[in-house]
């Protein structure tokens, strides 16, 4: 084998796998990497929250002027695309050459398309997926009489396909106020809603709905002076939560009146943004809501990320249990995990499990998911976050045959994302023999081309804790070229 040669990875299962069973012989089931831009405030139906994209959105001169930022959001999409592509397994996998607004480039699909492809190289054929890839979600074509679309997040302009589950449904388990409003044993909240009534009879009265947008609506009006009265009288400490993070993006957690005094700097910016995405086709949807949450006090703060499948009827298949790592503004970093402890932990969250796959089955869905759980020094397992789709670690969890019952790996952790300033052949060969023994995976990589270098995503696993964090240490030095490394939040 070459030293630049992957190594033949076995992912057991696969997405597809999973699905096989669950799908009817006339229907064909259609993975989709759709990652929103979050940056466009035109009127639509399906709104995702992100603080840093919200607060440039609400100053669209700065928004357009920064290339670098645009740049960075459709690397991260185009990685956390590669990442979902290597867990799909033989089915058709849609994904989009991530050009910004309505910008179309078959160069850019191209690149798209290869950056995949090259992921896919160290799969065994009859793993890999059918790549389908467009310019947008609108350009999508499916030929075929009876296709249903597992998405990770509803689109507007995949609203027409069929889905596996109705986009209205899949956007309300996404959504914080559905999570609150579940019956599973979650945090005590408080919801800030706009008041949906009240809109609609102002929107009769002024179809176009410019008062709303000059601030003169009552209902706006009403909803944003809540939001504000609430979070300075809340008392410490607590959780403030957008209704549909993604990424730990829009998640603020409130100890100190500092704290507070930050959330409360941002938070006008913030309630701008979504006035300007609430229209008539959304207010069902509840995409403006807010939610405060209680803060679940633990000695072990860990956030365990659970992943496992809901069958069509209604029984579950457990994946895997890794620790969520998280950066200063809890956005998420990527995850660690434990082969060994797989099984016990699959019995320590089987009841936490079956509430949350028996309430997915109630509302018609099937297929990936995933839960954040924090437990209480009580033993309480509080379902803090609920991630109807395949969640981002979800590769840690399909390699515990490959890395720890074949090679002795007994941990692994994935890096969603970090910068390398060598070329990736370079840094192959400099870790060659790491790569043939599969101690370090390339799950995602992207050439940085406004700035220089690359990003990349990667699994680095060894025999213990110790092992993997000396190999990722050296993975750092190496990919700074001698500067100072540095990570930051990826899909």
């Amino acid at each position: 084998m070459s030293p630049l040669a992957p190594p033949t990875i076995d992912l057991v299962p696969t997405l597809a796998a999973l699905y096989a069973p669950n799908t009817k012989a006339h229907e064909l089931v259609a993975l989709v990497a759709y990652y929103p831009s979050m940056v466009d405030t035109r009127a639509r139906r399906y709104v995702y929250h992100d603080i840093d994209e919200m607060l440039r959105a609400v100053a669209p001169a700065a928004q357009k002027s920064d290339l670098a930022k645009a740049n960075y959001v459709r690397i991260m999409r185009l990685i956390g695309a590669q990442r979902l592509c290597i867990c799909a397994g033989r089915m058709p996998f849609v994904g989009f050459g991530e050009a910004e607004g309505d910008d179309k480039d078959e160069q850019m699909v191209g690149q798209a398309r290869s950056l995949a492809e090259a992921v896919l190289e160290a799969l065994p054929p009859a793993q890999r997926p059918t790549l389908l890839f467009f310019d947008d979600p609108a350009s999508v074509e499916l030929h075929h009489p009876d296709p249903r679309l597992v998405v990770r997040l509803p689109a507007d302009a995949l609203a027409a396909f069929p889905h596996v589950l109705h986009p209205d449904v899949h956007y309300e388990l996404l959504s914080k106020r559905g999570l609150a409003l579940s019956g599973l044993v979650t945090p005590a909240c408080k919801l800030i809603d706009l008041d949906g009534d009240l809109f609609l009879r102002e929107c009769v009265d002024d179809p176009k709905a410019q008062r709303a947008r000059n601030g003169g609506s009552a209902a706006m009006e009403q909803w944003v002076v809540k939001a504000i009265t609430l979070v300075t009288s809340e008392p410490l400490p607590f959780v403030l939560k957008l209704q549909q993070t993604t990424f730990g993006k829009g998640t603020f957690i409130v100890k100190t009146e500092s704290d507070r005094s930050q959330l409360l700097a941002v938070l006008p910016a913030m309630l701008e943004y979504n006035l300007q995405s609430t229209n008539e086709s959304n207010l069902h949807l509840n995409a403006a809501s807010l939610v405060i949450t209680e803060y679940i006090a633990c000695s072990n703060p860990a956030s365990f990320a659970v992943t496992f499948f809901v069958n069509r009827d209604g029984s579950q298949v457990f994946i895997g249990c890794a620790k969520q790592d998280l950066e200063d503004d809890s956005s998420w970093a990527g995850a660690s995990i434990s082969y060994l402890d797989q099984d016990r932990l699959q019995q320590h969250f089987a009841a936490t499990v079956a509430d949350v796959a028996r309430f997915l089955h109630l509302r018609g869905y099937y297929g990936a998911a995933g839960i954040d759980v924090l437990e209480d020094d009580f033993g309480t397992q509080w379902v803090v976050d609920l991630n109807v789709r395949p969640p981002g670690s979800l590769v840690l969890s399909l390699l515990r045959g490959f890395l720890s019952d074949a090679r002795g790996l007994h941990e692994a952790r994935l890096v969603a994302s970090t910068k390398c300033d060598l070329p990736r052949e370079a840094l192959v060969r400099a870790l060659a023999a790491e790569f043939a023994d599969a101690r370090v995976i390339l799950v995602g990589w992207v050439d940085d081309d406004l700035e220089g270098g690359a990003w990349m995503s990667l699994v680095v696993s060894g025999e213990s804790p110790s092992r993997v964090s000396d190999l990722l240490a050296r993975v750092h030095v190496l990919a700074a070229a001698g500067k100072p490394c540095y990570n930051n939040n990826g899909l």
